[in-house]
């Protein structure tokens, strides 16, 4: 059955965005490890905006890791940025593989409304049985799968009409549009594992292949949870750290 298709709401990007973006390519291809970026003055004049702007924009850069700001001496590129995708910050899956290097696709897999088991149901609270919306997705890197993922959303939660084709776009959209839930936060375990036979079909790896699952919860702003991830990453195109603060 079709349901009417509702136009997404767009975001608009800021410019402050907008530069987090165009710099995070510009690390990637100009900059070596341990560089010296320009003064705010410089990039601002680069970027036709206000050095408001790009220090808005390098305090994002900083926060995820990707540069360093020292008092007095600068802003230079993290060690630690061009090698790895920090575990502590959530990305959409299009998104983090833009952040890798990567020219971002999705490959819909499949769906369907299947019932929550006693794991899943305690995550939500929710009665186990219940009828969840299971959303299979592959993510490609270059044309070459990257990241398999599932998530699922209770069907008590969809109250807009729907098109099979959204559910082939980022996930998060989907739970904004027809859920009207927007996650906050998001609670994760990461799993050391081997790719079984269907897995490595889907991601066209070697069955036994290592590779890290990641299993999530997303919260809204009240702290109620509203969907689960099961998530697959192949190694070779992400690799995420976490930067460790002695304390």
């Amino acid at each position: 059955m079709q349901h009417a298709i509702r136009k997404p709401l767009e975001r608009p990007k800021t410019l402050a965005a907008h530069v987090v973006q165009s710099l995070r390519e510009e690390l990637r291809r100009e900059y070596v490890v341990g560089g010296q970026l320009p003064s705010e003055p410089d990039l601002a004049a680069q970027y036709g905006v206000s050095r408001g702007t790009v220090r808005h924009a390098l305090a994002v850069l900083e926060r995820e890791g990707v540069i360093i700001r020292r008092q007095g001496a600068g802003t230079y590129v993290h060690y630690i940025s061009r090698a790895h995708i920090r575990a502590e910050h959530a990305h959409e899956y299009t998104e983090l593989l833009r952040i890798a290097g990567f020219e971002p696709s999705i490959r819909f897999e499949s769906y369907a409304y299947e019932p929550l088991s006693e794991e899943q149901a305690a995550a939500l609270d929710l009665e186990p049985g219940a009828p969840a919306l299971t959303v299979r997705k592959t993510f490609l890197a270059n044309g070459q799968p990257a990241i398999y993922c599932i998530d699922i959303v209770p069907q008590a939660f969809i109250i807009a009409p729907f098109d099979e084709a959204e559910l082939a776009r980022p996930f998060f959209e989907f739970m904004r549009n027809r859920c009207h839930q927007e996650s906050v936060q998001h609670l994760a375990e990461l799993i050391p594992t081997i790719a079984g036979a269907d897995i490595a079909a889907l991601l066209q790896v070697e069955p036994g292949t290592p590779m890290l699952r990641v299993e999530e919860v997303s919260y809204d702003p009240l702290g109620a949870a509203i969907a689960l991830h099961s998530t697959y990453y192949c190694d070779r195109f992400i690799r995420f750290s976490i930067l460790r603060t002695r304390m």
